[in-house]
């Protein structure tokens, strides 16, 4: 469970959340939609502790792949990550451990990864 799980279609952003998680000492998996979320859930639920899930996804949007990862892995902790207004995120998804704005500053979303998964492991690519 020391896996972080970005699930984002624009893939520069993933690969900033990826940077600044594996700075902090964090193992991430990216993933793009939907079809590769349950591909990587089948494979990796076991070793997954927290999910940062963009709400705008085109095809399945982020509330319904919020759904997929609920039923596949209740267990794991979901954090939103939108360019939506905070309140909006938690009208659309009531049910997720924690909320963030997508600023450009990946800190915070850091900061939110580290309340849920406080020990990280040392930093490994994926």
């Amino acid at each position: 469970m020391n896996k972080v799980l970005v699930i984002d279609d624009d893939k520069s952003i993933r690969k900033a959340v990826k940077a600044v998680l594996v700075t902090n000492g964090y193992k991430v998996i990216e993933a793009p939609d939907a079809v590769m979320v349950i591909d990587i859930l089948m494979r990796e639920k076991s070793n997954i502790g927290a999910v940062v899930l963009d709400m705008q996804i085109p095809e399945v949007d982020g509330r319904d792949i919020h759904e997929i990862v609920t039923e596949y892995a209740p267990m794991i902790p979901i954090i939103i990550f939108s360019v939506l207004p905070i309140a909006e995120q938690k009208l659309k998804v009531r049910k997720a451990r924690e909320y963030c704005q997508k600023t450009g500053n990946y800190d915070e979303i850091a900061a939110k990864v580290k309340s849920i998964l406080p020990h990280p492991t040392s930093a490994q690519k994926i």
